[in-house]
């Protein structure tokens, strides 16, 4: 407030700051719908990937693992990886697609035989350590819905090496217990049409994941569309298990983890640029996932499982005990399949860094990823 004088009279003069308003979707609905609509542009898109995933931690003697594929995406249809990994002596093949209606259809071929999920579940098949999930989300941020809509935050612009990002936040609404006070923090390049570029999860202010671009570059198809894709990233992951069971042996659901404030993984992801392909009518049917006879799979919407070409088997009207009795009869066989490798690997150890996709926490081992991927999902 400034008091003026004009000759006897005194005016009175009020300031307020003037605050410019804020950059950015101010709520999650908003955030939604505005990330949705940056990539309308994008009917279809594709290109081949390599990953590398390199433990770090003393606790772990794994060598490295391999990992080398193609990603597709379709406009209403959704996301496939088709990828290769490799770990020493062992190589195993997988496919994982999310499409509409947020099914999920997971198969993993290793040790000479195969099997296959179908879920509506989240799975963490398509941002597993070494994909570009880890530093690509392209129409992604609607696998968080409801936890956007709650917790999202505009945290406001931050300059950091020579870029503007918007840095947002939002809540994993715990749905297991190692959900519980997680927190994902995206920075977003404004001057590149808000393509997310770094990423946390952290707990209590810990990062537990940190993943970050490193080169980016603009794609375009010719006739007017373009899209950011980020052409190299590196992750790395904070948390290991204590007390990794020994091989051969499931995984303790109640086995403690533990932090390093060093990272426990590395993880460098690269996409070609020469293989990117935009807008090319790939079509809905790039996502197909086909089983072959004789494969064991397990379908959670249909309500059944069963081996491709003999009579299915429902699971409603069963028992618990009955169905997790007929689940573990696949496992068994698929297990029993998978073991073949391992005793013929060159590491017998497990790589017990955390893979996370939105708060999930499982175990990964390098030279058995198909076998955990599976145990995981019974």
């Amino acid at each position: 407030m400034l008091l003026l004088a004009h000759g006897a009279w005194f005016v009175v003069v009020i300031c307020a700051a003037i605050e410019d308003p804020p950059v950015g979707p101010t709520n999650g609905a908003d955030f939604l719908a505005f990330m949705e609509s940056r990539t309308g542009a994008v009917r279809d898109l594709e290109f081949t990937f390599e990953g590398r995933v390199e433990p770090q931690h003393a606790s772990m003697k794994g060598t490295r693992l391999r990992l080398t594929g193609q990603y597709s995406y379709v406009q209403n249809e959704g996301h496939k990886l088709d990828f290769d990994t490799e770990q020493g002596d062992g190589v195993s093949h997988h496919i994982a697609t999310a499409t509409k209606g947020n099914a999920r259809t997971t198969r993993t071929t290793q040790g000479g035989g195969a099997s296959g999920h179908v879920s509506r579940r989240q799975t963490a098949e398509l941002n597993a350590p070494g994909l570009p999930g880890r530093m690509f989300f392209l129409n992604s941020f609607v696998e968080y819905g409801s936890q956007i809509l709650e917790t999202y935050e505009n945290e406001g612009v931050e300059d950091i090496e020579g870029r503007r990002l918007l840095r947002v936040s939002f809540e994993q609404i715990p749905g297991l217990p190692q959900h519980r006070e997680l927190r994902h923090t995206f920075w977003l390049d404004i001057e590149r049409d808000w393509t997310p570029i770094r990423w946390t999860l952290t707990r209590g202010g810990r990062v537990e994941l940190r993943s970050r671009v490193l080169e980016i570059q603009q794609f375009s198809d010719g006739a007017g569309a373009s899209v950011w894709v980020p052409t190299s990233g590196q992750a790395t992951s904070h948390l290991y298990r204590k007390n990794p069971p020994p091989p051969g042996e499931k995984q303790d659901p109640s086995t403690t983890l533990a932090y390093s404030a060093d990272p426990v993984v590395i993880e460098k992801i690269l996409v070609h640029p020469h293989s990117v392909k935009l807008n090319k009518n790939l079509g809905g049917d790039r996502l197909k996932v086909e089983f072959e006879k004789g494969e064991f799979v397990r379908d959670d919407i249909a309500g059944a499982t069963y081996r491709v070409g003999q009579q299915q088997t429902r699971l409603t009207g069963l028992t618990a005990a009955e169905a997790e009795a007929l689940l573990n009869t696949g496992i068994d066989d698929a297990e029993t399949q998978v073991d073949g490798l391992r005793a013929g690997s060159r590491s017998r150890n497990l790589l017990s860094s955390p893979w996370l996709l939105g708060g999930t926490v499982a175990t990964l081992s390098l030279g058995v990823l198909a076998i955990l991927w599976h145990r995981r999902r019974f």
